[in-house]
């Protein structure tokens, strides 16, 4: 039984500066499986559930890396597992919702999921060693281990806690093409306005967990 729900199309885009939707940002599939509740649950025992009507609820959390943290990643049985570091990730939080109460699930789900690419490219950019790409992992977490940052300038931007072995839901990463961009943020220290906008308009590339050696091999080499 999955806890959560399996988006079907690319929400419209949320500009924090405006509100306004940006209807044309659209794609298939996008936030790939969700994560089993049974497998955590198996040492309560049955009746001790029904009594104690335990339910747990997960929040997809969009975790912005590097390609670094891609390749420490690695394959598992029906998917792939990362040690999850503690730190900060992007989810749906009340805040967000605030800012845009006319807005949809999958609507906020598109703002954190673009709030997470800009931390990655940030990530990428301060990093030299690392692939010339942004990336993104999903992950499903308790809801229940999630903090919020208090004062947080990104509303979406919330504390996560260390999770070994962590399913991971999706993958995304930027086409290989928009490297040369990102390098020349890099060789000139900061990226022209143009430069940083024809990044953040760029659709990042996804893939289910399963596919992890395919990105490693087709986007990271």
């Amino acid at each position: 039984m999955a806890v959560c729900k399996h988006e079907r199309d690319r929400p419209a885009g949320l500009r924090p500066n405006t509100g306004q939707l940006h209807t044309e940002r659209r794609f298939n599939g996008w936030l790939g499986q969700c994560l089993p509740r049974e497998s955590l649950l198996n040492s309560v025992p049955k009746r001790l559930r029904q009594e104690l009507r335990i339910k747990i609820s997960y929040m997809r959390v969009y975790v912005p890396v590097t390609s670094a943290e891609l390749l420490a990643a690695r394959a598992a049985d029906n998917g792939a597992v990362w040690d999850l570091p503690a730190g900060f990730g992007h989810e749906v939080t009340p805040q967000l919702r605030a800012i845009f109460p006319d807005a949809d699930d999958e609507e906020l789900e598109w703002e954190a999921f673009n709030a997470a690419a800009d931390d990655s490219l940030a990530m990428v950019l301060a990093s030299p060693k690392v692939a010339p790409v942004r990336a993104i992992i999903s992950v499903d977490i308790p809801d229940n281990s999630i903090t919020p940052i208090a004062e947080a300038t990104v509303v979406s931007r919330v504390n996560i806690p260390a999770v070994p072995g962590a399913k991971i839901a999706a993958v995304h990463v930027d086409e290989p093409e928009l490297a040369e961009l990102i390098k020349s943020g890099r060789s000139g220290g900061k990226l022209s306005a143009a430069a940083h906008n024809d990044i953040a308009d760029a659709h990042l590339l996804w893939y289910d967990g399963s596919e992890l050696s395919t990105v490693i091999a087709d986007v990271l080499n």
